[in-house]
C-alpha cells in the first residue's frame, strides 16, 4: 500500500457523521473499507458502533488500511479487529449494515471537528442498534485458539466464585480447591481466561459511556462472542481466582493467578446510573459516575471530564458549553466542578463524597481547594488505606452526622469561589507527626528483615510519644481522657480490634505498649543478626532460646487473629493525616500538612468535620481554603448543633 495515496477527510456538517461498510469488491482481507456521510437524525442509516481500547502511549505503532482507495492509519488493536468486522456484516446486515468507529469515523487530526463529534457521542451510541465490544485477541496465537473453550467455562468460574464464598474464603485467608476442569486446565487455559477476566477495555475512561448509553451490547473476541449479563457475572468476583488452587499439568505446581483487584464491573454499574429515572438529578448522577471512574486509565486529563460529559451533556443543556472551550485543565475541572456544585445544591451525599476526592495527595496546581483533580484521582493519588472520612464512616455504628443544619450553598462572586453555610468552631495548636508507613507483610529482599523491624520500631516509638504528649506530658488542662484517646485513634471503628467496649480496648492498647517496649529493647539484637543474613533474622530457628521472646515478635509478626497484632495494624488507619489538638481542648485528625492556627468548621448537613485554613482576602471578603475532612472527637454526632456558635456564610477558594 506504499503508493496509495492518504485518505483526505472531507468536512462534514453540524449533524453529520461517517459510517464505514466494508469493500469486498476489492479484497476479502477486512483491510479495504467505503467511508460515507450520512446525517445522525435521518433514522433509515442503521449502524453498529464499535467499543474498544485504543492503543497504550507505550505502544502506538500504527499499521495502514485502504479507505476509499486511499491510505489510512490506525492502531493495531483496531488493526487486528477490523477483519472479524468485515466477515460479520453479513451476520448483522438484517439489524445493521454499516459501522461506526471513532478513530476512522472522526478525524484525528481536526481538533474542532472532533469537538463537535464528541458533543454527538451520545447520539451515536444510543442511536446504534448494536454496540460490540471489541476485547481484541489473546497474546499468543494458542491462547487464541483456547478462547471458545475459556468462554464455555465462564458459567462454570461464577459457579466457584458462589460456592467459595459461601464456604467463608475472604481475602488473605488462603487457597482453596476449585472443580477440576478450572484446578487442572493448564496454563494455556487459563491464560485464555485471563485475557477476558483482566483484559484492559474495562479500565479505559472512554468505553465506559459507549456502553452506558448501548441499546444493545455484544462482546467480541475475534469471531467469539460473549453475552453481556454472563461477562458481567463473571467480572463481578473475578479477584477471587488469586486464592484457586490452580496447577500446572507439566509440574503439577501451583500457579498464581495474578488477577488485578480492579473493580472491571464499574461499566455495568454506571450503565444502571445513566439509565436511572429516579429522583436523584442528573448533577448526582454525574457525581456518582466521576466518583466510579476514579481508577479507570486516560491518556490526557480533559478526558476526565469529556469522557463523563458525553453520558450527560443532554441534561445539562446549553450550561454545559462553557466545558468545550476550555482553556487549561484547572479552568476545566473547576467549570465542571461548578456546573455540578450549582446544579446539586448539596442535596445527597454523592457532593461530600466528590469534594473529598479534593483532598488526594497528589493535584495539579492552580485548582480551588474545593475542585477535585480528576486525573490525579486512581488509588496512587488516594490517602491510604482510608481515602476520605466517608470511607471512615461506613464502618461505624451508628455512621456519624456532624452536622442536620439546614444546608446552603452558593457560588461566589469570582470564578473558583463557593459559599457553604456553618459554623466556625475551634482552632488547632499542636499538630502531631504521620502516623509512620507500616506494611504488615514483610517484602523479600536482602534487607526485608530489617525494613520490617525499623518500620515496627518507628510505629511504637510514634504511640508512645503521643501517648505522652496527649495524656501524660501535658499540662493538666490540656489533657485528653483515655477513651477520646482510643477512639480517635481508631475513628471510633472498634471491631477491627477486639469487642465494642472502650475497656476492652484500653486494654489491649495496654497489652501493645508493653510488648512494644519489650520489642524495642529486643530490636538491636535483631539488627545486628540482620545484617549478615539474606532473611528475617525472627526467622532464624535459634535467635533466642526465650520463649517470652518469641512471643513478643510472634504478637506482631503472625497471629492476625490477636488483639495485639490487630492494634498495631489498625495504628495504620490514620495514615496519610496528622493527630491534632485544639484550642478549646478538642483531640482528632485531619489530612497531613494541617498547621497551628489553621480552623475547625462543620458545615450545615455535613457528614463531617472539616478543617480550613485562611486564604488572602479579597475585596473585603473573608475567604478560607480546605486543609480535608476530619475527625474531631465531640463533633461526630451533631453536637455543633446544639452550641451556642453562629451560623456563617464561608467563602471557600
Amino acid at each position: 500500500m506504499t503508493d496509495v495515496q492518504p485518505f483526505v477527510y472531507d468536512t462534514l456538517s453540524a449533524r453529520e457523521i461517517r459510517l464505514l461498510t466494508p469493500d469486498t469488491s476489492v479484497s476479502e482481507s477486512g483491510l479495504h473499507w467505503t467511508i460515507t456521510k450520512v446525517n445522525i437524525d435521518d433514522l433509515s442509516h442503521r449502524f453498529i458502533a464499535l467499543s474498544y481500547a485504543w492503543a497504550t502511549l507505550e505502544l502506538p505503532t500504527m499499521f495502514p488500511i485502504n479507505c476509499n482507495g486511499r491510505q489510512l492509519w490506525v492502531h493495531q488493536n483496531l488493526y487486528t479487529a477490523l477483519p472479524f468486522l468485515a466477515r460479520r456484516v453479513g451476520a448483522e446486515r438484517p439489524l445493521a449494515a454499516a459501522y461506526w468507529i471513532d478513530a476512522i469515523c472522526i478525524n484525528q487530526e481536526d481538533d474542532v471537528e472532533k469537538v463537535s463529534q464528541i458533543r454527538l457521542m451520545s447520539t451515536i451510541y444510543q442511536r446504534a442498534k448494536k454496540v460490540l465490544v471489541w476485547l481484541g485477541l489473546a497474546l499468543k496465537p494458542e491462547w487464541q485458539e483456547l478462547i471458545p473453550q475459556a468462554i464455555r467455562l465462564l458459567p462454570l468460574l461464577v459457579e466457584e466464585y458462589e460456592r467459595t464464598q459461601a464456604l467463608g474464603w475472604m481475602l488473605g485467608t488462603g487457597v482453596v480447591d476449585v472443580d477440576r476442569r478450572l484446578s487442572h486446565l493448564g496454563r494455556d487455559g487459563w491464560e485464555a481466561i485471563l485475557h477476558l477476566l483482566r483484559n484492559d477495555y474495562f479500565h479505559r475512561v472512554w468505553i465506559v459511556q459507549e456502553l452506558a448509553l448501548a441499546e444493545a451490547i455484544t462482546f467480541l473476541c475475534g469471531d467469539c462472542e460473549i453475552d453481556p449479563s454472563l461477562m458481567e457475572k463473571v467480572l463481578h468476583r473475578s479477584f477471587l481466582v488469586r486464592h484457586w488452587a490452580i496447577f500446572d499439568r507439566d509440574t503439577l505446581e501451583r500457579m498464581r493467578i495474578q488477577k488485578d483487584f480492579h473493580l472491571d464491573t464499574v461499566v455495568f454499574t454506571i450503565r444502571e446510573v445513566v439509565k436511572y429515572s429516579g429522583d436523584e438529578g442528573n448533577a448526582h448522577q454525574t457525581i456518582r459516575i466521576a466518583n466510579l471512574l476514579a481508577d479507570q486509565v486516560c491518556f490526557t486529563p480533559q478526558d476526565r471530564v469529556l469522557g463523563i460529559l458525553g453520558m450527560v451533556e443532554q441534561e445539562f443543556g446549553d450550561a454545559s458549553q462553557v466545558l468545550h472551550d476550555y482553556r487549561s485543565i484547572p479552568e476545566l475541572y473547576t467549570q465542571f466542578s461548578t456546573l455540578l456544585f450549582k446544579a446539586s445544591g448539596l442535596t445527597k451525599v454523592h457532593w461530600w463524597y466528590y469534594l473529598s476526592m479534593a483532598f488526594n495527595k497528589t493535584r495539579i496546581g492552580g485548582l480551588p481547594s474545593w475542585v477535585p483533580d480528576l486525573h490525579n484521582n486512581d488509588t496512587s493519588s488516594k490517602r491510604q488505606p482510608r481515602e476520605s472520612m466517608l470511607q471512615f464512616r461506613t464502618n461505624v455504628h451508628p455512621p456519624w452526622q456532624a452536622s442536620s443544619g439546614k444546608r446552603h450553598a452558593a457560588l461566589g462572586r469570582r470564578s473558583g469561589e463557593i459559599v457553604l453555610r456553618g459554623k466556625l468552631l475551634d482552632v488547632v495548636n499542636v499538630v502531631h507527626p504521620e502516623v509512620p508507613f507500616f506494611s504488615t507483610i514483610v517484602p523479600p529482599g536482602l534487607t526485608s528483615g530489617l525494613t520490617w523491624i525499623a518500620a515496627l520500631v518507628s510505629l511504637i516509638i510514634w504511640e508512645s510519644n503521643l501517648a505522652d504528649a496527649v495524656l501524660f506530658c501535658a499540662p493538666v488542662e490540656h489533657r485528653i481522657s483515655e477513651d477520646t484517646y482510643l477512639r480517635t485513634l481508631f475513628a471510633g471503628i472498634y471491631q477491627d480490634i477486639a469487642s465494642t467496649t472502650a475497656q476492652s480496648i484500653r486494654e489491649i492498647w495496654l497489652r501493645f505498649r508493653d510488648e512494644g517496649q519489650k520489642f524495642l529493647r529486643l530490636a538491636p539484637r535483631l539488627e545486628e543478626l540482620g545484617r549478615n543474613i539474606e532473611t528475617n533474622p525472627c526467622d532464624l530457628p535459634d535467635w533466642t532460646e526465650s520463649d517470652e521472646e518469641k512471643v513478643t515478635v510472634n504478637n506482631f509478626r503472625h497471629d492476625v487473629e490477636d488483639p495485639v497484632c490487630r492494634f498495631m495494624i489498625s495504628l495504620t488507619f490514620t495514615r496519610d493525616r496528622q493527630m491534632i489538638n485544639t484550642r478549646d481542648g478538642r483531640f482528632g485528625f485531619t489530612c497531613t500538612g494541617v498547621q497551628p492556627g489553621d480552623v475547625v468548621c462543620v458545615f450545615n448537613d455535613s457528614v463531617s468535620p472539616y478543617v480550613l485554613r485562611r486564604a488572602e482576602h479579597k475585596d473585603g471578603d473573608v475567604r478560607y481554603k480546605f486543609v480535608g475532612d476530619a475527625y474531631i472527637h465531640g463533633l461526630m454526632y451533631g453536637e455543633a448543633d446544639g452550641m451556642n456558635v453562629a451560623e456563617e456564610d464561608i467563602l471557600l477558594v
